[in-house]
């Protein structure tokens, strides 16, 4: 037999061995999946959130919430001494981190900063008379709207 012969059968024969040697791709682990994507400001903001400080000081820190909702409307419920206790209506947006909110007639298209916000906290900035006013709020228990 010459070596061409002798060829072919012994090329087939490493090529079989070797198949063998290649581990099976393993299926991917599930920390290997991505990361959940981030939640904007818009989808986090929604539910109720009771303010818990603001800075300056406000002595009595009068009760407040506020429910912002999916479709833009909020809900303003104040009790203070000098107006009692009032529920006011209207409609924010949000581009990035800044929030409009249309709720006090007196204040039309108000400019708030989102400074902080997450599942269970929202720290919220705006300019009051001139001075620079920072409300602290945590979220009211169950008013997440999508998890």
């Amino acid at each position: 037999m010459t070596a061409r012969m002798l060829m072919p059968p012994v090329v087939l024969a490493v090529l079989f061995s070797l198949s063998g040697c290649v581990a099976p791709e393993e299926p991917p682990k599930s920390e290997d999946k991505p990361a959940d994507k981030a939640k904007t400001p818009t989808e986090l903001i929604v539910g109720t959130w009771k303010r818990v400080n603001v800075t300056p000081p406000l002595n009595p820190l009068h009760p407040k919430t506020v429910e912002f909702a999916a479709d833009g409307t909020c809900t303003y419920r104040l009790d203070d001494a000098r107006h009692g206790f009032r529920v006011t209506n209207g409609t924010y947006s949000i581009l990035g981190k800044e929030m409009t909110m249309n709720i006090d007639p007196d204040f039309p298209d108000r400019k708030i900063i989102i400074e902080e916000i997450s599942n269970d906290k929202l720290t919220i900035s705006a300019i009051l008379s001139g001075n620079l006013m920072v409300e602290y709020y945590e979220r009211v228990n169950g008013t997440i709207a999508s998890r």
